[in-house]
């Protein structure tokens, strides 16, 4: 209860239902004492890469009842997915997915194969699908950007977040760009130097 952070990493037990429900179950407990139990403190539930455990009975469930409560606990809850596919939308699931989409208070969409599901999900009109379609990024040219439609309600917007180099390369982890400059950085043990040398070099 005294940590700023607490992180479950289920990658490990998605295969073994047994484990996997044990781990549920701590998720609960945990966020029942820090989030439900403390109104006095803000709460953030987040799940990332969780999509793969939606097909294990009580998942889904599960984070259908924190996106419907949490607000009540002075606390807030995002997921994150590859495409709004992995939320089932027909079958046992289909309604669960329903409310979680209801309940979810602002959309982020850096980018999507499909636009127009998306669209369909949420409700949204043809002015917020045109923005959100619109969405570009370019990381190979001289000013390095990326572009974010966030929606709230029926207020919607397309942002453009474009950092420093020196910032760029600091949270850039993929590629044969990023290996070259791990290779630096295992040769200077500094990431400061390695990415300074990096930007020299490139």
């Amino acid at each position: 209860k005294d940590k700023k952070i607490i992180v479950f990493e289920l990658d490990e037990v998605k295969d073994n239902p047994l484990l996997l429900s044990i781990m549920l179950q701590l998720i609960s407990s945990v966020i029942n004492e820090t989030v439900w139990k403390d109104k006095s403190t803000k709460g953030y539930i987040f799940f990332d890469e969780v999509a793969k455990q939606f097909k294990f009975k009580g998942v889904l469930e599960k984070i259908e009842y924190f996106f419907q409560a949490v607000r009540k606990q002075n606390g807030a809850i995002g997921i994150v997915l590859q495409a709004i596919s992995q939320l089932p939308d027909s079958g046992e699931f289909g309604q669960i997915s329903k409310t979680i989409i209801e309940n979810t208070q602002v959309l982020y969409v850096l980018n999507a194969k499909d636009y127009s599901a998306l669209q369909n999900r949420f409700g949204m009109s043809d002015h917020a699908y045109h923005q959100m379609s619109s969405l570009t990024s370019d990381f190979e040219g001289q000013y390095k950007y990326s572009e974010v439609f966030i929606m709230r309600g029926n207020q919607h917007q397309v942002y453009r977040l474009e950092v420093p180099q020196k910032v760029f390369w600091a949270y850039q982890t993929e590629g044969a760009k990023n290996e070259e400059l791990m290779k630096i950085y295992h040769e200077t043990g500094n990431m400061e130097s390695a990415i300074d040398q990096y930007i020299k070099t490139d």
